[in-house]
């Protein structure tokens, strides 16, 4: 499912951790989300800058938009 497209909180979640240095970020769309690819790796983008601000001690303001009605994991396989 495309990043943000379900329930948990990422921006909440990546403005408070610390991650260790190397850690490394792996996202996986397949092919029935392959239209969502690039506006996932946007949203990843994002996310992971809420995380470098909040570890220089920057206040951060999530981002908060949610997936489009009716694209909570409803699509058809292409």
């Amino acid at each position: 499912m495309p990043l943000g497209w379900g329930d948990i909180e990422w921006d909440d979640i990546f403005s408070e951790l610390v991650f260790l240095p190397g850690t490394v970020l792996i996202m996986e769309i397949g092919p029935r989300y392959c239209n969502e690819q690039r506006g996932s790796l946007a949203r990843a983008k994002n996310v992971i800058g809420l995380n470098n601000r909040a570890e220089r001690g920057v206040k951060v303001r999530p981002y908060a938009a949610k997936a489009p009605k009716g694209k909570r994991g409803d699509a058809e396989p292409h």
